[in-house]
């Protein structure tokens, strides 16, 4: 399960293998019970350790700071729980742990609704959102949206439906890359490029195991798919700077 707040953490080591600090600092996107069982204590006291390595080299400190937030509370040890959030709070990068069930046990700190309200405060909410457009089939579990803005179209992935939608501004729906061709798996994170009207997609593992970038042509058609090394258990959003680069967030499985 995502954390309830959704932190969404780019973890960018160019120069270094994936390793074990950073599996552990990946795993910062999974969500877990309050009570720690005695396999789950051992489990967040590793992730911990891991973090706190990793912690003085990491340039945004506030997700990681969130995480240990989350493994401390899990673990019982409210002082060292309340301590992170402070730490993380004064950052003001936008993390909230109101509502987050695992801080539950400081609902009664005078201190927790002290930072609940710098919080708010500094991040009030804006309610100016309104329905854009509604899509009727219900049982696409979209996971990536993206926009090519000058010609005003939004794509829409389908992780049940193996798909890519297409959704004009007046909010016509068609299919993009129909189901069932091109071998496409659960499609996670989407991207158009604005400058050629292409569409690059990375999907979940599905039958075959392994995660896969794929590359479309403004029409729908496969353009390529892109060589990768050894395969990850889930990628989750995309981003494609120009010309080649490429940045995917990924979610590893334990």
């Amino acid at each position: 399960m995502i954390l309830r707040l959704v932190v969404v953490c780019a973890v960018a080591f160019a120069s270094h293998s994936l390793s074990t600090e950073t599996r552990a600092w990946a795993g910062a996107t999974q969500q877990s019970s309050v009570s720690a069982p005695v396999s789950g204590s051992h489990r967040w006291r590793e992730e911990i350790k891991a973090v706190e390595e990793i912690l003085p080299r990491l340039v945004d400190r506030g997700a990681a700071l969130f995480l240990l937030a989350h493994d401390y509370a899990r673990l019982g040890e409210q002082a060292k729980t309340l301590d992170l959030l402070k730490r993380c709070v004064a950052l003001d990068e936008g993390f909230d742990p109101r509502g987050d069930r695992e801080f539950s046990s400081l609902k009664g700190d005078p201190e927790f609704h002290n930072l609940i309200e710098r919080v708010r405060q500094r991040n009030p909410p804006v309610h100016r959102a309104h329905v854009a457009f509604t899509v009727l089939q219900n049982d696409l579990f979209p996971e990536g949206l993206s926009v090519d803005a000058s010609k005003r179209i939004f794509y829409m992935g389908s992780e049940y439906h193996n798909k890519i939608v297409r959704i004009s501004e007046a909010g016509e729906v068609a299919d993009f890359v129909k189901e069932g061709i091109y071998d496409l798996m659960p499609v996670g994170g989407v991207h158009a490029d604005p400058m050629d009207h292409s569409v690059w997609c990375a999907t979940d593992p599905g039958r075959k195991k392994c995660s896969e970038i794929v590359h479309f042509d403004a029409q729908g058609t496969f353009a390529l798919p892109v060589p990768k090394k050894g395969c990850f258990a889930l990628n989750r959003g995309l981003a494609v700077p120009l010309p080649v680069k490429i940045h995917s967030t990924l979610r590893f499985e334990r």
